[in-house]
């Protein structure tokens, strides 16, 4: 569910679909705005950029100590299987229910344009779980492709030839 607080997600439907998802096992993955932030209780991955879970807990993110206290915030308020915080350059925290925090560095060689990385995260993260990876594997994929797009001008797809190409000159 990709959030736009342009109000078609309510909050009741937004918690109507949760409660059907989870009966039957379905993947949510949720890329939330501010106005139902904590309605997205008990899915599979919430992913908000250090914006959003700034101004949401009034808590500004300085250092990994900061970070650490956000996403473990996120985790319990929202019960998650998996918080995936986009920090831009930074790159991408992953915290999960009793695991350690991982990190993935960004792989944005040149800035061009950040519009669209957050929508490219969130669609190639649900994609590749869907397909069988977990979130580690999946967030990988996901920061490579949000860089592929940072280094184009405007909304761009990302065709899976290029995201493994870039994947592969990249080691």
């Amino acid at each position: 569910m990709q959030d736009y607080n342009k109000g078609v997600l309510t909050t009741s439907l937004i918690e109507k679909i949760i409660s059907i998802a989870n009966k039957k096992n379905i993947l949510i993955t949720v890329d939330p705005k501010f106005n139902n932030f904590f309605s997205y209780k008990n899915v599979s991955v919430f992913k908000p950029n250090r914006k959003e879970a700034e101004d949401v807990l009034g808590l500004k993110i300085k250092n990994e100590k900061d970070m650490f206290i956000v996403g473990k915030k996120l985790l319990n308020k929202l019960k998650a299987k998996n918080i995936l915080l986009t920090l831009g350059e930074e790159g991408i925290a992953i915290f999960q229910k009793d695991k350690l925090l991982n990190r993935i560095p960004t792989k944005a060689r040149k800035v061009s344009d950040v519009s669209g990385a957050g929508d490219t995260v969130i669609s190639t993260l649900t994609m590749a779980l869907t397909a069988g990876a977990n979130i580690l594997e999946a967030s990988y994929l996901a920061n490579y492709a949000a860089g592929i797009v940072c280094g184009e001008v405007g909304i761009v797809p990302i065709e899976i030839k290029k995201l493994f190409n870039t994947i592969r000159n990249d080691k």
